[in-house]
């Protein structure tokens, strides 16, 4: 009788990352719609900013768990920071070509967007990831 018996690891559930680009993306649009009634050039910097944000959070989404539930520590943590990295090369060049871009265009308002919803996206991707926030998860296996 062996001691030592192979087994398999348990299935994890696979966290939705698509649902936080669609909070963040809820949370960016009424807002732009809102301010484009009374300022159309705030909305524009507003859109760009959540815009731009939500790309970056996407990018980083699905490339840093894309090990999850690995037992390869060196892989989750190789995959974190290339995409922590890329994440930030998309946040730092988009926004910098718009400002450079459209000189008219509020780089105060832009970047504000831009902290907010990413603090957003930052705030719920541990959530996600614990499955903490039900209405927003999908159980799906890999």
């Amino acid at each position: 009788m062996p001691y030592f018996k192979a087994r398999t690891a348990a299935k994890l559930a696979r966290p939705a990352t698509a649902s936080i680009a669609v909070v963040q993306l809820m949370a960016v649009l009424p807002i732009g719609l809102i301010l484009a009634l009374w300022a159309p050039q705030l909305s524009v910097a507003v859109v760009l900013g959540g815009s731009i944000s939500i790309v970056g959070q996407c990018y980083y989404n699905f490339r840093a768990l894309r090990y999850f539930g690995s037992q390869h520590i060196g892989q989750v943590v190789a995959a974190t920071k290339t995409a922590m990295v890329g994440k930030w090369a998309i946040i730092i060049g988009f926004s910098l070509a718009c400002v450079i871009r459209w000189p008219d265009l509020n780089a105060g308002i832009l970047y504000l967007s831009l902290f907010i919803s990413h603090t957003l996206g930052a705030l719920l991707l541990p959530l996600l990831v614990a499955n903490k926030l039900p209405f927003l998860v999908k159980k799906t296996s890999y």
